[in-house]
């Protein structure tokens, strides 16, 4: 029997086999790649939580997870379903880092922001989440965006930092959220 290469039958066949193919061949590089993508978004939490408390690192996974070890321990509260940090220095604590979370412009923003023991100051922002638009609100993730969150009043964020020229509606985005947050931290100690 000749197979008719032509006819609809095939072609409805051939691409559901095809499909077939690919989708197993795709589950299994997803499961086979699974740890090292979970792996990476931990280390780049981590990575972000040392930068919030101003931890100086060589950017090696060793040398991160070795300083989260020797400088930063869990409180034992949580803030937004997450752990609150504390960053101690011979005992004395230096900052403490919270998972912020709130609406941009075009879609969720997660991060980190570290503040003074005192709620006063900001001690550093990262962003490990945000759709903003590449090359304008997107601009949050740049380092010097962030860097004006070191020593950033508390109660005048919008007055310590600079907007985003051409981005206003996601900078409005970014101080509600840091506002909103820190304020419902401060307001709670960390406590849900």
């Amino acid at each position: 029997m000749k197979i008719n290469k032509k006819s609809i039958l095939y072609s409805i066949v051939y691409m559901i086999a095809l499909s077939a193919v690919l989708t197993f061949f795709l589950a299994l590089i997803n499961q086979q790649t699974k740890p090292l993508v979970e792996r990476n978004a931990k280390l780049k939490e981590e990575r972000g939580l040392l930068y919030v408390l101003g931890i100086e690192n060589d950017g090696t996974p060793e040398d991160i997870v070795d300083k989260i070890e020797k400088n930063v321990e869990e409180t034992g509260k949580t803030f937004n379903d997450q752990p609150v940090y504390v960053y101690k220095e011979n005992d004395e604590v230096k900052a403490y880092a919270l998972t912020i979370k709130g609406s941009g412009l075009w879609g969720p923003i997660e991060g980190i922001i570290g503040v003074t023991p005192d709620f006063k100051e900001t001690t550093g922002i990262e962003f490990l989440e945000q759709s903003e638009t590449p090359g304008l609100g997107g601009r949050i993730s740049e380092s010097a965006y962030k860097e004006q969150y070191r020593g950033a009043k508390v109660d005048d964020i919008r007055g310590t930092v600079d907007a985003i020229s051409g981005a206003t509606g996601t900078s409005s985005s970014v101080y509600n959220l840091v506002d909103s947050n820190i304020a419902e931290f401060i307001k709670n100690q960390g406590d849900n």
